[in-house]
């Protein structure tokens, strides 16, 4: 009896043993996972990745907003540009500057359809040949002038905006395309 008690404890000894190495064995490696988990992380400046794609997700909506108010914008420049190189001597409907956001803008353009019909009047009082009309005709020209000035000024603002857009665009994309990749990493360094 006492020496089956004796090889029970010894066998009860040898397995603990086993068992204690064992798990240092699984806590070591663990420890190496948390690290290599860790260092990945810090690498590719990983936090929490759905909320990572979640902000480039968002960042992607709101710079696409910007993109469409900008497309906006030139395609209201086009307007301005159209209306000052066809509109001949016919006064009429000006085209909307409220989306430009330029205030020099908007006085040019109040001064060029003030201008127009001034054109009109001083026609209709003193003749097409007067002094006045051609004075007046100047004045228009002068201000369509600086109205194509403004306008390519904008524009080239505009573009410059757009492109900076579309960089921002093109930066989120790819980080939100760089997801999936590091998660699979992650996957493969926990497993």
């Amino acid at each position: 009896n006492r020496a089956a008690i004796a090889d029970k404890n010894e066998i009860a000894k040898k397995t603990l043993r086993f068992i204690e190495d064992r798990l240092q064995d699984v806590n070591s490696q663990l420890d190496t996972v948390e690290s290599d988990v860790q260092n990945y992380k810090s690498k590719e400046s990983i936090t929490d990745l759905g909320s990572q794609a979640t902000l480039y997700f968002n960042n992607v909506r709101e710079l696409d907003k910007k993109r469409s108010e900008v497309e906006l914008q030139l395609d209201v420049l086009s307007d301005i540009e159209s209306y000052i190189s066809q509109k001949g001597k016919k006064t009429g409907t000006v085209p909307s500057v409220m989306l430009l956001n330029d205030p020099l803008l908007m006085n040019l353009i109040s001064q060029l359809y003030a201008a127009e019909f001034d054109v009109d009047r001083v026609n209709s009082t003193t003749g097409e040949k007067s002094e006045l009309v051609h004075l007046a005709e100047e004045k228009v020209e002068r201000l369509k002038k600086d109205i194509r000035e403004n306008v390519a000024n904008i524009r080239n603002s505009l573009l410059i905006a757009q492109s900076s857009v579309e960089a921002d665009i093109a930066k989120n994309n790819e980080l939100l395309r760089e997801i999936p990749e590091k998660d699979r990493g992650l996957m493969e360094i926990s497993r």
